[in-house]
């Protein structure tokens, strides 16, 4: 069925007439995620913990000078002013895509909730049997 363009002007016009709050909801719905204050928070005590295994290992030296010799630190907040102004003047749309891009197939938080229960179930299923 073939339409002109003022037939699909017309359409879209009453579609969009017709389009309501309730319709926009079915497509905008967020899921309930993890308060980021939280992820920081375990990714800090992650990073605390590598960092003291880290020093156990290169008695109390930094990976940083290990490998790459003393870090450079900052005498000022001036010099510090200018180390991030720099950086951010260098800053591409290239280093920015590094950060974004998303390469993994998006999962629900329910879907992911499901296989682990599922995954748990045959788990201790087993654990029974055995």
């Amino acid at each position: 069925m073939d339409h002109d363009e003022e037939d699909l002007r017309a359409i879209y016009a009453k579609y969009k007439k017709e389009f309501s709050a309730a319709d926009l909801q079915k497509y905008t719905e967020i899921e309930e995620g993890i308060p980021v204050e939280q992820v920081i928070a375990e990714c800090e005590a992650i990073q605390r913990g590598a960092a003291a295994r880290s020093s156990e290992r290169t008695g109390g030296a930094t990976m940083s000078e290990v490998s790459n010799g003393p870090v450079a630190k900052p005498e000022s907040d001036e010099d510090l002013r200018a180390i991030y102004a720099q950086y951010k003047k260098e800053f591409s749309a290239a280093d920015l895509q590094k950060y974004t891009e998303v390469d993994e197939e998006y999962v629900s938080s329910e879907r992911l909730l499901a296989d682990l229960e599922a995954i748990h179930r045959q788990e201790t299923e087993k654990r029974q049997k055995a």
